[in-house]
C-alpha cells in the first residue's frame, strides 16, 4: 500500500528510465508526437485513464513484442512522488515504464523497441 514512508524508501529517480532533454515542447505536442510516431511505426499507443488508481502512467505503447507504460511530462518536468512509486511497482512486477519529456526521448524509445 502506498504511504509516504515506504514510497520514499522505494523511489529512486535513476531507476525509472527517465528520458529528459533541454529542448522545449508543449506537453500536448509531445503527446501528439508520440501518437503519430507510434502509428508511423505500426505500434499501438493507448491513453490509459486510470481513474480508480492515481499515479499510473498515462500512456501504454505496444509494439514489436513489447509493452511499455509511459508517463509523458512537459520538458524538464519531473514525475510526482506517487508517479515514481507506481513506476517502481510496475518494474518490480517485471513491467517496463518510462518517463519522457521530449521528441528525442520518444524517438529513442521507439528505436530501442524496434531493435529488440
Amino acid at each position: 500500500m502506498y504511504t509516504k514512508k515506504n514510497m520514499s524508501k522505494e523511489c529512486n529517480r535513476k531507476d525509472f528510465g527517465i528520458i529528459l532533454s533541454t529542448k522545449k515542447h508543449k506537453g500536448s505536442s509531445i503527446e501528439k508526437y508520440l501518437k503519430q510516431q507510434a502509428k508511423n511505426n505500426k505500434f499501438i499507443c493507448w491513453k490509459f485513464p486510470a481513474t480508480h488508481l492515481n499515479g499510473v502512467p498515462d500512456r501504454i505503447l505496444i509494439g514489436n513484442g513489447h509493452t511499455v507504460f509511459i508517463e509523458l511530462k512537459r520538458p524538464g518536468e519531473k514525475p510526482r512522488k506517487l508517479q515514481e512509486f507506481r513506476i517502481k511497482q510496475i518494474r518490480k512486477a517485471g513491467g517496463h515504464a518510462r518517463v519522457i519529456d521530449s521528441y528525442t526521448g520518444i524517438d529513442a524509445l521507439l528505436n530501442e523497441l524496434k531493435e529488440r
